[in-house]
Order: C-alpha cells, then sequence, then structure tokens
C-alpha cells in the first residue's frame, strides 16, 4: 500500500485547457526559465509551454489541484475547432522530458477494474518547480485565452464534443461569449467570509475557486437550437448543498449584489408546458429540490432510476446523508401521491428540460446586458449582479420572461444578499470598512485585481 497516494485527493483536479494563449509572456517567462532544449524544436517548445504555463495556472488556483491528460494518442485531435494551438499527441513527449527533469509529479492513469471506470493520468507541478512559481508570482495574466479560443461546444448524445459548421447564429454567439469572458476577467464573485480556495460539494469532491480557470461556455446537443446549459467556471460546478449554504453569501466587485431565482417560475413552465397549475410543497424537501426531482422525474424512464438519482446525491436531498433507500421511498412516494398531477407525466421520457430554459434565458440576458458591460452570474437556477444594475437587470428579465413563460413583473422577485456593512458604493470599495471580518484568501483576490 502507497499511504503518501492514498493520502492525495487525485478527484481534485481539472482537465488540460488546450486554448491557452501561448503567445503570453507569462508563458515564455516559463519556458525559458526552466527548460533547456540541447536542440531546437519549435513544436516541442510550444507543447511545453502549454503544459508549463497550464501548471502554473493549476497550482495558482490551489496547490493540491491536479492537472488531468491523455497519455494516448487517441486523446489528441490536433485539427479540431477546440483546438486553436494545434496541439497533439506531441503532449506525450513534452509530459515525459517534464517527468524525466523532475519538474513535475506524475500520477499514471489507470482502469479500475472494480468500478469499470477509467483515469487519466495526473501532474502537478514539482517542489522544484513550484519554488520558481513562487518567484514568479509579481505577473500573472488574467487574460490568458487564445485569440480564438471556442466558447461554443456542441456534444453528442455520449458527451463527447463534435465538430460542427458556423451560422449567423453560432458566429452572434461566440462574440457575446467572446466579450461575456472579458468582463469576468475584470470581476469577482466570491464569498467573502469564506478561507479556504476550493469548495468541497457533499459527494467531497473539491471545486477551485478559480480566479483564472473559469471561461465561460455555452453547450448545444448536436441538432438542437437550444442551450443545454452554461458550463466552464468554478460557479458551474457547485452542487445544490453549497448553492442552499451560500446563496446570499455571494459577492460581486466587492459591493453589494442581489439575485433573482428563475425556480420562481417554475410553475409558470409548467403550466405552459403541461398546463399544471400549482404545485403541492412536501415538508421532505425544499422548493429549490422540488423543482430539480420534478426536471429529474419528467426527464428519466423510471421510478428506479429516479430513486438511484436520488441515492448518489443525497447530500443534496436529505439532511442524513446516510438515509436508507426505503426511507428515501418513502419520502419520494409521499411527494409523488401529493402531486399526482405532475406525478402522471413522470417516467415518460418527456423531453422537457428546465435546465435548457434557465441557460436560453441567461443567454437572452447576455445578449442584452453584455453590451453594457454590466456583470452578471448564473448559479443554478440564480442569476446574481451588482445591486446598482437591478433596475437595468430586471427591465430586462421582465421582457425575457414575458416572451418565454408568459409571466409579468409582479412575480420578478429580488433577493439581497448580505450587505458586509459597506461605507459606500464605490467599485471595489474599502474592503476593510466592514464589521464582517473577511478572509485573508478573499483581500488577496481583491488586491490582485486591483493590481492589474
Amino acid at each position: 500500500m502507497n499511504i503518501i497516494n492514498d493520502q492525495i485527493d487525485f478527484n481534485f483536479s481539472r482537465p488540460l485547457d488546450i486554448q491557452k494563449n501561448l503567445n503570453l509572456k507569462k508563458a515564455k517567462s516559463l519556458y525559458e526559465n526552466s527548460i533547456s532544449l540541447k536542440e531546437k524544436n519549435l513544436l516541442l517548445e510550444k507543447h511545453l509551454k502549454l503544459l508549463l504555463i497550464e501548471l502554473f495556472y493549476c497550482w495558482y488556483e490551489s496547490n493540491e489541484q491536479f492537472l488531468s491528460l491523455s497519455m494516448s494518442k487517441r486523446g489528441y485531435n490536433s485539427k479540431s475547432r477546440y483546438n486553436p494551438n494545434n496541439i497533439s499527441s506531441y503532449t506525450i513527449q513534452a509530459v515525459n522530458l517534464l517527468k524525466k527533469d523532475k519538474l513535475i509529479d506524475f500520477f499514471p492513469g489507470f482502469f479500475d477494474r472494480k468500478t469499470k471506470k477509467s483515469r487519466q493520468t495526473r501532474i502537478r507541478a514539482s517542489q522544484n518547480l513550484r519554488n520558481y512559481f513562487e518567484d514568479s508570482l509579481q505577473f500573472v495574466d488574467k487574460r490568458i485565452n487564445h485569440p480564438k479560443r471556442e466558447f461554443v461546444i456542441v456534444r453528442d448524445q455520449f458527451n463527447n464534443k463534435v465538430e460542427y459548421k458556423d451560422s449567423f447564429k453560432t458566429h452572434e454567439i461566440r462574440e457575446i461569449l467572446s466579450e461575456y469572458n472579458n468582463i469576468l476577467s475584470t470581476c469577482i464573485i466570491d464569498v467573502p467570509t469564506y478561507e479556504k480556495n476550493f469548495f468541497i460539494r457533499s459527494d467531497k469532491r473539491k471545486i477551485a475557486i478559480s480566479e483564472t480557470g473559469s471561461q465561460a461556455n455555452i453547450l448545444f446537443k448536436k441538432g438542437s437550437d437550444n442551450v443545454e446549459k452554461f458550463d466552464g467556471c468554478w460557479w458551474n460546478k457547485i452542487d445544490i448543498s453549497l448553492v442552499n449554504l451560500f446563496q446570499k453569501k455571494f459577492l460581486i466587485n466587492n459591493t453589494t449584489t442581489s439575485y433573482v431565482d428563475l425556480n420562481d417560475f417554475f410553475e409558470n413552465y409548467l403550466l405552459k408546458q403541461l398546463n399544471i397549475n400549482r404545485l403541492k410543497i412536501s415538508d421532505d424537501f425544499s422548493f429549490t429540490q422540488i423543482c430539480k426531482i420534478i426536471s429529474k422525474g419528467l426527464k428519466l424512464e423510471s421510478y428506479e432510476s429516479l430513486i438511484k438519482s436520488l441515492c448518489l446525491e443525497k447530500g443534496n436531498f436529505f439532511v442524513d446523508i446516510n438515509i436508507s433507500i426505503n426511507d428515501i421511498r418513502l419520502k419520494v412516494d409521499s411527494f409523488l401521491k401529493k402531486n399526482q398531477e405532475i406525478s402522471s407525466h413522470f417516467f415518460k421520457g418527456n423531453p422537457i428540460n428546465w435546465e435548457s430554459v434557465v441557460a436560453n434565458i441567461f443567454l437572452k440576458l447576455l445578449m442584452n446586458i453584455v453590451p453594457a458591460k454590466i456583470p452578471v452570474f448564473l448559479i443554478h437556477e440564480k442569476i446574481y449582479f451588482p445591486s446598482d444594475f437591478q433596475q437595468n437587470i430586471l427591465k430586462t428579465l421582465d421582457e425575457i420572461l414575458e416572451k418565454e413563460l408568459g409571466s409579468t413583473n409582479n412575480l420578478l422577485k429580488v433577493y439581497p444578499c448580505e450587505s458586509y456593512n459597506f461605507k459606500n458604493k464605490a467599485f471595489f470599495s474599502n474592503i476593510f470598512s466592514r464589521k464582517i471580518k473577511c478572509s485573508n484568501r478573499y483581500l488577496n483576490r481583491v488586491s490582485n485585481q486591483r493590481l492589474k
């Protein structure tokens, strides 16, 4: 037994991002100060630059985090539209060189015969490389995307990326997403009192609070014109339990923040799609949990599939994470009995998709407010925004919701986040003017943003 390896959380990792800008000053500096090739090799140099800059930003996000990557030639497609740097299986040679020079900690991938799951190779900067990283923190680029980075992603039924032909719509969305990501690179959304640099979900998965690794992508299913969901940012990866815990604690740009909960319009959606008038609240589940359960039940094809799904997410739906499967069945049966009008539509593989509706509403919002450079954030079904822009956001959202769901503005409720006792509303106002103690991590983030 390898005791050291048993104590390492290999699940705390993110995939190698092959869409970084390799012309960054940081990339050149890392390469020139870390590597000495015997012979000039521009192809190897490019792949080493990518690995070094990715190792740096992975470490910068959290020194416990790994990069996951393929050590198989089949894992690379240098001609893909999602690969503007034309990164190829030459990555494998570059990884082996870093390993030989003891610049990385290397943990090979394997296939777990018990779980029937494969785990890709994990790498992270070795102590030697980390020492150089520590000395090179005087400049950290925040805008790190390749100029031709692809933000529009199309996936097949197996969740694999697929190539697609451009259209007027994809061009329009790509432009909006590109500008939105520029806004994100100059903004902060965070929980000021939270000390760690990662959140822990109910499934024990760690989510790094990344300053630089959050790129907003928009996902489509092959053959569909509707947005499937937004992805790519750290706040897209947190689960229901974390949202419930921190929903009123998020802060944007260190100023007063509010949010709108689109779940307030879930019944409007059901009324429009299925003519369901009113949901009956269950003592066993919150309204947010009810929305999730209904969304699952409509899409799944059997009762047992729903039970299995809830068993896998116990921490998100039940106070007692050790709840037995029989007790889960009792709670679900009670809910279904109370809501027979909606439960009669369950387990029929219904194509209704509330997550997709929420994503489409948010995309329409971005198209209206991104040109005005207003920062907004979608966290599950909640849209966060600086309170100073409330009037702009509500007016635009009201128009979108009227068109999409037939709702009226008297349903549009705004929820304030914690005020943190600000003395003024200036951008990045005095972070020491609050009675509530901020974490050192958060103070450093704000300080770094000021120095950009």
